[in-house]
């Protein structure tokens, strides 16, 4: 760390290296070392005692010890050499030594933040000269037998956009408003030509380990302003509110309102690759409410089972339950991904069955010490009560990054996105051709410590038919910004 020669900094630097917060990973060992819950428990060395010292009796005086004649087998003693020291007496053993430590408990999703392997510049840390992957930070303190942790995060920035004052109809409010900076079909940046808060959240936990977890988390920014605004006010502020109760190390459910498992790039920007995110992933579920079974079936990998309210429905709208399902693969350094699946009823309140079914597919696989490459692919198909048809989305992505040093890195993404049908409403344009889009993004980013990360992005994209307003107010097809963003996590 360029920080190492002052103290409390390097401290800072060893901590953030080896802590872990929320909603959440387990560290991982270094890349060709051990793990060390498979490692043998030490020996157990029994203490040494002081040796054991007679009470001297006040009444009784010593005999003298008479001096012994110097002789071949009896020498006199050297005053030149350094006094001896009787041995004391053997230790006493244990009668019952205590039992040795039991074996590490599987990592589950309560131990790991959203995604460890970005915690640290391309998912790596160095300290002492060694290779080390680990999580963020946190604020802990030992509460009774279980750990209370707080975490704090927020992402900020200034974009550069064509847009400026206009008049329009907020989906957001419902309302005829007139604005400066805003942006369509996103949810960051919302607005350009200003600072701007993407997002920013508090939480606190308290965990027994490997028995119960209690989690709290509040949130703010214009993400939550774009993919809240059809829930309830007092709503729109939470997180997550989560109770996460283990049966065994290895199987656990959760129950509560909490982040989604959905979606290749999540709401925590400083987590993903990019400053911004793809079309496609501003409006997958980015949160969800019900129950979540979690299976573990290996240390590096785990099932999900899940019952929820509906898609991204923390208040359910139809009285219809959703089910999804989750495979995923946790080995930081080498691959990191979800397998993702949902089944759900669409329909309104009295309406026909909607029934759509989504998948979401995505690896982040390491290359070497630099090289990062991230393959992302959603699927959506819906049933069309209309004309008995099932409509359908598609969108593949892809993006690579380059570590050109421990702390600088350049990373470049290509999506595209098929939803002719206008079957996602917040990219529902009631054009002929729907929403055809092909979007790139190039990023370069700046990490002078693992819980920090400046960013410079810029990203142009185009669809078939004009839906994007430029700086006169006019529907063009092409869609353009710079970005310059910072964040941290705690």
């Amino acid at each position: 760390m360029p920080l190492s020669n002052r103290p409390r900094l390097g401290c800072l630097a060893a901590v953030v290296c080896a802590s872990l917060s929320a909603p959440a990973w387990a560290a991982a060992p270094s890349v060709g070392e051990p793990n060390p819950a498979q490692a043998p428990p030490p020996a157990l060395a029994a203490p040494a005692l002081p040796p054991l010292v007679p009470t001297p009796q006040a009444d009784v005086a010593p005999k003298p010890t008479p001096a012994l004649k110097p002789t071949p087998a009896n020498p006199a003693p050297d005053p030149t050499a350094a006094p001896t020291v009787p041995p004391g007496p053997e230790p006493v053993p244990f009668l019952n030594p205590p039992a040795p430590p039991a074996a590490a408990a599987f990592p589950t999703a309560a131990d790991r933040v959203t995604d460890p392997t970005m915690a640290c510049p391309f998912g790596r840390c160095r300290r002492d000269g060694k290779l080390r992957l680990r999580g963020l930070p946190s604020l802990r303190a030992t509460v009774g037998r279980g750990v209370l942790s707080m975490n704090l995060y927020a992402d900020v920035g200034y974009a550069f956009g064509p847009q400026r004052k206009r008049r329009y109809v907020d989906y957001i409010t419902g309302q005829e408003v007139e604005d400066f900076g805003r942006r369509d079909y996103t949810s960051y940046p919302l607005y350009v030509n200003q600072f701007s808060l993407a997002y920013a959240y508090v939480q606190g936990q308290y965990e027994l380990p490997e028995k119960l977890r209690l989690r709290l988390a509040l949130h703010t920014g214009h993400i939550v302003e774009s993919l809240y605004f059809e829930e309830r006010k007092a709503l729109q502020l939470v997180r997550e509110v989560s109770l996460y109760y283990y049966f065994i190390p290895q199987l656990a459910v959760e129950i509560g309102i909490f982040p989604s498992y959905y979606g290749a790039e999540i709401v925590l920007n400083k987590e993903n690759i990019h400053a911004t995110r793809a079309y496609i992933a501003d409006f997958t579920p980015d949160y969800e409410a019900g129950a979540r079974v979690h299976v573990h079936v290996r240390k590096d990998m785990s099932l999900r089972f899940m019952v929820l309210n509906g898609w991204q429905e923390i208040r359910d709208q139809n009285g219809r339950k959703a089910y999804g399902l989750v495979f995923s693969v946790n080995r930081p350094g080498k691959i990191v991904g979800d397998w993702n699946m949902y089944w759900g009823n669409e329909a309104a309140p009295g309406d026909r069955p909607v029934f759509r079914h989504y998948q979401n597919l995505y690896y982040r696989v390491w290359l070497g010490k630099r090289w990062l490459i991230f393959p992302m692919v959603d699927f959506i198909v819906q049933k069309n009560n209309a004309t008995e048809r099932y409509n359908a989305v598609f969108s593949p992505a892809l993006s690579l990054r380059y570590g050109i040093t421990d702390r600088v890195g350049l990373a470049v993404r290509y999506d595209y996105l098929y939803n002719c049908a206008d079957i996602v409403p917040e990219l529902k344009t009631g054009t002929p051709n729907g929403w055809q889009s092909h979007g790139g993004t190039a990023t370069l980013e700046y990490l002078p410590l693992p819980q920090l990360t400046f960013r410079v992005e810029g990203r142009y994209g185009t669809n078939k038919d004009a839906v994007f307003r430029n700086g006169a107010n006019a529907l063009v097809r092409e869609d353009w910004f710079v970005i310059l963003a910072a964040s941290f996590h705690l």
